[in-house]
């Protein structure tokens, strides 16, 4: 499961009308292909039109040989329906075997055995070596290898796409609802809230935001509940302002401390338990410089609230 979590936000779509080829025999090999509906042929030569000698349907892959080998395609490949894919191109699957040492080794693995299999069907060059090859990759393609099939791919999309972004919307929660209570008290003697603490507040929950409703999106929740789920936040803080105006007039000052500690308690553990991880996982090197830009810009508006 964590080898086809690293490998969820790289995978793209792909459709094809029946009848197309997809790659020719002796192209460079770019992505390898799950079949989720659908078809393929594999010919072994480099015109579509001649015969094929094996078929792959849903759950196999195809196209894989050249991305661990860095050899040229060994066979055209041609959509005998209409075909729906995940790709996974070169350079994603590369960065995924640099962070999976176990996935790395598995593949290296599959490489060594089927290119010594098929060394030995080149050499003997015959009907039966052509059919014996057919059914090796078939053998290796199957639900038991390394490759996911689409139902895997689809259930780890929506553990790994929504985990994070609900995780994200409930920290939000935990962290404003006490939040609001403490801004709805600090009105009661001055009556209104200051411009750095709106801006601070804003800085603070909108990028939050935006992570956590992509991350919905992923997981195929419709925008309008999506919309209806930040809704309900804004209504249960401010709610929970007016709760905070209303009684906490006479509350002892260590209660101010309590509430302000469990909303910045809620919030780093959301910050460390998901944030920083999905930030680390899908941000890259630009993580560390947006760290600093909000670093500064929690500075800036901190000197707004002391002029």
């Amino acid at each position: 499961p964590e080898e086809i979590h690293a490998v969820i936000p790289h995978l793209k779509e792909a459709s094809f009308k029946k009848g197309i080829t997809i790659f020719k025999k002796g192209d460079e090999g770019d992505r390898m292909y799950l079949i989720e509906e659908g078809e393929v042929e594999l010919v072994l030569g480099k015109r579509s039109q001649d015969e094929g000698f094996a078929s792959l349907g849903p759950g196999e892959a195809f196209g894989e040989m050249a991305l661990l080998s860095g050899d040229p395609r060994n066979a055209t490949v041609r959509s005998n329906t209409p075909l729906k894919t995940w790709t996974l191109e070169k350079e994603d699957l590369d960065d995924v075997l640099l962070h999976c040492p176990a996935l790395k080794e598995a593949f290296e693995k599959l490489t060594r055995e089927r290119q010594g299999k098929l060394d030995k069907l080149r050499a003997e060059a015959t009907d039966a070596a052509v059919q014996s090859w057919a059914n090796i990759a078939k053998a290796n393609l199957s639900r038991e290898s390394i490759a996911p099939t689409p139902s895997d791919v689809q259930k780890a999309h929506k553990d790994a796409g929504g985990g994070a972004a609900l995780a994200i919307w409930l920290g939000i929660a935990l962290d404003g609802i006490p939040e609001s209570l403490v801004i709805g008290a600090a009105m009661i003697e001055s009556g209104s809230v200051s411009l750095a603490l709106v801006v601070g507040v804003f800085l603070a929950n909108f990028p939050e935001a935006l992570s956590s409703s992509v991350g919905m999106r992923r997981q195929g929740y419709t925008i309008s509940k999506i919309v209806w789920m930040w809704t309900s936040l804004m209504i249960l803080t401010g709610v929970g302002a007016f709760i905070g105006n209303a009684t906490f007039g006479g509350l002892n000052p260590k209660a101010f401390v309590l509430v302000e500690g469990l909303a910045a308690g809620a919030m780093l553990a959301m910050i460390a338990e998901t944030m920083l991880p999905e930030a680390a996982e899908q941000g890259g090197p630009a993580n560390g410089l947006m760290t600093v830009f909000g670093f500064l810009a929690a500075v800036f508006v901190g000197t707004l609230g002391s002029h």
